[in-house]
């Protein structure tokens, strides 16, 4: 049986778009100052690589403290949609009789979150968050955690982003490995310089291209 493991931020849909969605909320304790100028603000803050909340300290001190800030950003329920393709991937693997896995590093209830707005619990038979596992990637418990869920005549499939820590776990364990190439708005770079193991065996440009991946190993 296939079973195809996805990594979440950054590969199942944009991470810009989760950070885009808490600076909204955040903005939104700043009406009195107009918050629509208020976000337009951290978006930019944020892509001169600035401290954001320093900057909100700065110009609009007393509206917010960091506590109030970190626990909007980290546990609001955000306005996120999955990359093109994904759902269609799901329904061919689940139409082939595979399985679906998700790896993730992160907070259990931001992840949750995350999950519970892109719509795809039903598709999920095993979920793997780090805070609840206690580890997170590339330690190999984390992927460990997943095979061990399924038989030892299933063969496993990669899905990730993160060339720093998604896919030399999985290479040393003998999965097969797919990389989803940057489209511009990627929280972390894939411009690094890495040995081979840690870069996946095929890198895709999009879903639609795994999709077919799917296909043609059904």
């Amino acid at each position: 049986m296939a079973v195809w493991v996805f990594d979440l931020d950054d590969t199942l849909f944009s991470e810009y778009d989760f950070l885009c969605s808490g600076f909204r909320v955040i903005s939104n304790h700043f009406k009195e100052f107009k918050n629509d100028k208020v976000y337009q603000e951290m978006i930019q803050c944020y892509k001169r690589n600035e401290d954001v909340l320093g900057l909100l300290d700065t110009k609009y001190p007393c509206v917010i403290t960091k506590e109030q800030f970190l626990s909007l950003y980290r546990f609001h329920h955000p306005d996120i949609e999955l990359k093109r393709g994904v759902l269609s991937s799901f329904a061919k693997i689940k139409e082939i009789g595979g399985k679906i896995a998700i790896i993730t590093d992160g907070r259990s209830k931001t992840q949750r979150n995350k999950i519970k707005a892109l719509g795809i619990n039903s598709f999920i038979d095993k979920l793997i968050i780090s805070e609840e596992l206690g580890t997170s990637k590339p330690d190999k418990d984390n992927f460990l955690s997943v095979q061990s869920s399924f038989t030892s005549e299933d063969h496993f499939t990669y899905v990730g982003d993160n060339i720093r820590k998604d896919f030399v776990t999985p290479n040393r364990l003998g999965w097969n490995t797919i990389g989803i190439r940057d489209d511009g708005n990627n929280i972390h770079s894939q411009n690094v310089d890495v040995s081979d193991e840690y870069k996946p065996q095929i890198w895709v440009d999009s879903f639609e291209e795994i999709e077919i991946i799917i296909t043609n190993e059904n």
